[in-house]
């Protein structure tokens, strides 16, 4: 905590008679630091001799962390320090940390009933082996229960597959799903007027669940999934390698079972898995009984030679089909044809 932000605790307290917990939420700070804020009269240090640290020798690696990976997190520093031989707890080095950070902006923290909503986004994620990708993420927004998968694209075929999985994963659909504008939901936007894809529209009618866009410049409206975008990349992707997309999948899904939704989440101050199986996990809407299709489904026309061209590559067909005009279905794993059309 810096002087600015004692001063403004101060004012907000004694001047504008916020009460304690009002102002945690408002500055996203622990009640414990409003709390000492408020017992300080002066800022002052009583000590002002520097004091040999167990960070000390480490500093020069942090640093060079943080200068790669401007936000990583303090658990994946200390995880990182920890592998060259620093012997000290996480609680110094979030000191460290937190004067070389600025604050952070405060947003209205909107409650969410158990199962009610979720919330969904892409975020960029650099080259995984040779190619781009992407991560699709899905937040509970009650429990804070997270599910990412990684994709090579940000396709309808990928986003729908993504949605699925997370279904499936949380054995459950929440009734509503919060977007931005994505391509893959909203087709046209003219004001409060929304054009949906249609494809993406059926879909959320065989699982029952309402898709809701965000108002335009208002990220605070789906600020659950803007978090874990920069939990994702802040305490997973930093600092980690990938040698293939499967390689990353796999283990995102050690990460986010074994980390991200077993540590006491800093908003609801207990684990995401425990508020999940006690309170969410039951009001979700049950799975449909028939699985949708999700598959990438496109006409494609066959040589002569008997090959179909798909995503850059060539596939064969039977000889039969040769100079057809064909359907086409594809996933991550799997092309397959039927019929002339």
């Amino acid at each position: 905590m810096n002087i600015e932000t004692w001063g403004y605790i101060r004012h907000l307290f004694f001047v504008e008679k916020h009460s304690k917990k009002a102002i945690a939420r408002m500055l996203n700070l622990d009640p414990k630091t409003i709390r000492r804020a408020l017992k300080k009269e002066t800022f002052l240090r009583e000590h002002t001799q520097s004091q040999s640290s167990k960070l000390d020798v480490f500093r020069e690696n942090i640093n060079d962390l943080l200068h790669s990976y401007p936000g990583m997190s303090a658990v994946r520093i200390h995880e990182e320090i920890r592998k060259t031989g620093y012997p000290g707890g996480i609680s110094i080095l979030r000191n460290y940390l937190r004067t070389m950070r600025q604050d952070k902006k405060a947003f209205l923290y909107i409650q969410t009933s158990p199962g009610e909503e979720a919330q969904v986004d892409w975020a960029y994620t650099g080259r995984i082996g040779n190619r781009i990708s992407y991560c699709f993420l899905m937040v509970l927004s009650f429990s804070k229960m997270l599910y990412i998968e990684f994709f090579h694209d940000q396709k309808l075929s990928s986003f729908l597959a993504g949605h699925l999985h997370a279904f499936h994963y949380f054995q459950g659909v929440p009734k509503k799903i919060r977007y931005d504008s994505l391509k893959s939901v909203v087709l046209t936007r003219l004001g409060p007027n929304i054009q949906f894809n249609r494809r993406f529209l059926d879909f959320a009618a065989h699982h029952l669940f309402n898709p809701s866009v965000c108002n335009v410049r208002s990220p605070h409206e789906k600020g659950r999934v803007e978090n874990a975008v920069r939990y994702v990349k802040n305490n997973f992707l930093a600092g980690r390698t990938f040698i293939s997309l499967t390689d990353c999948n796999q283990q995102a899904a050690l990460w986010r079972d074994q980390k991200a939704n077993v540590c006491i989440h800093g908003t609801i101050k207990t684990k995401p898995v425990d508020i999940f199986r006690e309170k969410e996990r039951s009001l979700l809407i049950p799975l449909p009984k028939t699985e949708y299709d999700t598959r990438i489904v496109c006409s494609v026309k066959c040589s002569s030679q008997g090959l179909v061209r798909f995503d850059t590559n060539r596939y064969s067909v039977p000889f039969t089909h040769a100079a057809m005009t064909l359907t086409l279905k594809a996933d991550d794993q799997f092309v397959s044809h039927r019929g002339q059309i």
